[in-house]
């Protein structure tokens, strides 16, 4: 039986299941039953390639690269509300809030390595508002909402804060794990995931340091983001075709 814990937030559901399945801590005044990183919902990806995710508990933003498409999903069921095409190359992550969208990839020329591009984008019609490039590292996770941007590079392995105004470097230190492959959350919660130990985590907003870590739902975990109630995880297996996201427990 669920425990009782905070003052609910709202009228309890009729159906309690509901609640205990969408895994909306505290939303009804019932502790959650999950621990870190337990997985509460998946479903396919809409796209055979899924990278980044991201977004809040109610707006979720995911990027693919067959096709390039970015997606909007409903929170509840992860279909799609909106696609659009997307412009870039190998894109690799996608955060932001209800109101903004920031994102990464890769671009290759004639096939080496040239540059990360870093982007906000509309989050009416996905058209590019801001974009900047980097020439110094791999970029493979982005995140945060309008006033926070966490990202992360590997090579090299580094976390980084950027400024919401232009895109550029406010802060960095090296990555606390060997591999970064996402990251996201808001201004007060940092969620990053790893893809050499197969972990998501929770960083500390002041020094990127690690407050918690669990096991991620499997290998190749291409992309997490969220809010403090929230993670969005994403991942795909070559070797499987396994495609798809995740909803994970807050703890």
């Amino acid at each position: 039986m669920p425990r009782l814990c905070d003052p609910p937030l709202a009228p309890t559901p009729p159906d309690l299941s509901i609640h205990l399945i969408e895994g909306r801590r505290r939303r009804y005044g019932i502790c959650n039953i999950y621990s870190f990183g337990d997985v509460i919902k998946k479903a396919a990806s809409p796209n055979s390639l899924p990278w980044g995710i991201g977004g809040n508990s109610s707006t979720i933003r995911h990027i693919g690269r067959s096709p390039n498409e970015i997606y909007q999903l409903s929170y509840q069921d992860f279909s799609i509300i909106q696609k659009s095409s997307f412009s870039g190359t190998d894109p690799t992550g996608i955060g932001g809030d209800r109101n903004t969208i920031w994102d990464c990839g890769l671009y290759y020329y004639s096939g080496s390595f040239s540059y990360t591009y870093l982007e906000q984008r509309s989050a009416t019609d996905f058209s590019v508002v801001q974009s900047t490039t980097r020439s110094s590292g791999h970029g493979y996770g982005i995140g945060g909402n309008a006033s926070s941007v966490w990202y992360v590079e590997n090579p090299p392995s580094k976390v980084y804060e950027l400024s919401s105004a232009d895109l550029s470097v406010t802060r960095s230190v090296s990555s606390p794990t060997p591999s970064p492959f996402g990251i996201g959350g808001d201004s007060n919660t940092i969620w990053y995931i790893d893809n050499s130990t197969s972990k998501v985590y929770e960083l500390s907003t002041a020094d990127f340091s690690v407050i918690q870590s669990a096991a991620g739902p499997g290998q190749t975990m291409r992309g997490v983001g969220g809010d403090s109630s929230t993670i969005w995880d994403s991942r795909y297996d070559n070797s499987t075709g396994l495609h798809e996201v995740y909803d994970l427990a807050t703890g």
